[in-house]
């Protein structure tokens, strides 16, 4: 460190903190004007990290209520091969809304159990990349599996980690039509059409798109759209007695 006329500058090109959670090794630069915002450039890379903990290394201070909690709940367990996070701006002005400075933690995460919703079925398995960047929140699945659906390229994204925050997911879903029935009566959906969906039985296979949103504040007042493709598919409508057979097209619903 050293003082300059205008402010107390202070550096270090190699900060290492290890501990049972993380390893990491850190750049910074810092400048704290006499008279002025401080200014932050910081550069940290990271591995062997614990999915579960990296809530601890966010800035919970600026994050809403609700994001805090969502994050305490989501993040259930999953290893960190390894991530970074910049740093790079004027400590007054972050989140940087105003692309005045750069927040960006960026890090792969495998074998993560994620509960992205209130009574949804965990996503498990998950391979993903993460992004914390300034105000939102972006993960891209590379794959997973809920309730044995095979889930890949699929997306989550949360736009404004303030107030307001909104989880808009899609998911695209490969398996039996019986399976992807089973994740429905698993589901918030399953509390409406719990009957229809336990009196029915299907067969064969269908690959499924579901475009959701989930208020964080209200998540019992989610949206949900679906696309459906079926491929000979059998369907039993055991109540009913009635079956109907080789189903082949393409089904669009909401909730």
């Amino acid at each position: 460190w050293r003082a300059s006329e205008d402010a107390l500058l202070v550096a270090a090109e190699k900060i290492t903190v290890n501990n049972e959670n993380i390893k990491s090794t850190a750049r910074v630069y810092m400048a704290m004007p006499y008279q002025g915002k401080p200014y932050l450039d910081m550069m940290v890379d990271f591995n062997e990290g614990v999915a579960k903990h990296a809530r601890h290394y966010l800035p919970r201070g600026v994050l809403s209520k609700d994001v805090v909690s969502w994050l305490d709940q989501a993040l259930v367990s999953g290893h960190v091969p390894r991530g970074k996070m910049i740093y790079h701006g004027h400590a007054a002005q972050f989140p940087f809304t105003d692309d005045s400075g750069t927040f960006l933690v960026d890090f792969d995460v495998e074998d993560m159990v994620l509960a992205y919703g209130q009574d949804w079925p965990d996503l498990k398995q998950v391979n993903a990349n993460v992004r914390f960047h300034d105000n939102s929140l972006s993960v891209k699945m590379h794959k997973a599996n809920a309730e044995g659906l095979t889930i890949r390229d699929s997306s989550m994204h949360i736009a404004s980690l303030k107030q307001d925050a909104i989880l808009d997911m899609s998911i695209n879903a490969d398996g039996t039509t019986q399976t992807m029935l089973d994740f429905m009566r698993g589901s918030p959906v399953g509390n409406d059409i719990g009957d229809f969906l336990n009196a029915t039985r299907a067969k064969g296979k269908m690959r499924t798109t579901l475009t959701m949103s989930i208020p964080l504040a209200a998540p019992q007042n989610y949206r949900l759209k679906g696309v459906s493709q079926f491929d000979k598919v059998l369907l039993d409508l055991q109540e009913w007695r009635h079956q109907f057979k080789d189903i082949t097209g393409t089904l669009n619903y909401q909730y």
